[in-house]
């Protein structure tokens, strides 16, 4: 199971206070570093299809579920 360190936990919750207070800028960067991750995810997707391990699947779909999933996991605890 993937375990998150706790300032991750909290990310989604602080961001819409934070962006009050950080410059288009740093928020462009934040979300591209988002982005990024995302995008590290999307790839791990394919490659577990191609050894068997799950269905193919639409990576970038598959990636925003599994997202959402461990979002939904954090709000429950």
């Amino acid at each position: 199971m993937l375990a998150l360190p706790h300032p991750c936990k909290r990310f989604d919750a602080m961001m819409p206070e934070a962006t009050l207070d950080l410059s288009a800028t740093r928020l462009a960067d934040i979300r591209a570093q988002e982005r990024s991750g995302e995008a590290v995810i999307e790839c791990a997707f394919p490659a577990a299809a191609e050894r068997g391990e799950i269905r193919t699947a639409d990576p970038v779909l598959v990636a925003h579920a599994f997202l959402a999933l461990l979002r939904v996991g954090q709000v429950r605890k």
